[in-house]
């Protein structure tokens, strides 16, 4: 007799759960890509203002032309719970990856889940030889520039192309040569 076979659930893990990742798909997905855009920028700006959808997702189809696994999807017990996209043309010439979107399901933040979506942007960068990830988070985003501070992250300036006041912020992840 064989025995049923179920969907895995939180219960079934007491150590913190490993997020999977998926590629984007641009088609399949543009839904899903939206709506955590759209979700990050109320959360963040409050309104509508100066969101653009259609740029952001012709940003992202083109981050995944260059690679697939530029934009992913993170998820956890078979659901997306978060998204990060890369941008991996940008900044190239200064061995930086630019990671223009980092998303975290509301229900899953504050679990210790955020990092794994900065550890999948830092696998992919260094695969292009990158020694920096770059990104850019609002200033009155104090939940995000904490998580950020946390995770290594240093303010090196402000971003001079955006639309609403953004602080850039940056994080080696190259690797020291250790002096004898």
């Amino acid at each position: 007799m064989r025995a049923e076979q179920r969907k895995a659930q939180p219960e079934d893990c007491p150590q913190k759960p490993r997020l999977q990742f998926r590629i984007w798909n641009p088609e399949a997905d543009k839904a899903l890509y939206d709506a955590f855009r759209r979700e990050a920028w109320y959360d963040i700006h409050g309104d509508e203002g100066v969101f653009d959808p259609e740029g952001y997702y012709c940003a992202a189809q083109k981050a995944s032309q260059y690679d697939p696994r530029a934009v992913a999807v993170a998820m956890l017990w078979g659901e997306p719970a978060g998204m990060v996209q890369l941008d991996l043309e940008r900044d190239a010439e200064e061995a930086v990856c630019f990671v223009p979107f980092v998303y975290m399901c509301p229900a899953q933040r504050h679990q210790g889940l955020g990092v794994q979506l900065l550890e999948q942007a830092e696998r992919i960068a260094r695969r292009y030889g990158r020694d920096r990830i770059r990104l850019r988070c609002a200033p009155t985003n104090a939940v995000a520039q904490r998580f950020y501070a946390r995770n290594g992250f240093r303010k090196v300036g402000m971003a001079q192309d955006s639309r609403v006041p953004l602080e850039l912020l940056e994080k080696p992840i190259g690797y020291e040569v250790l002096q004898r």
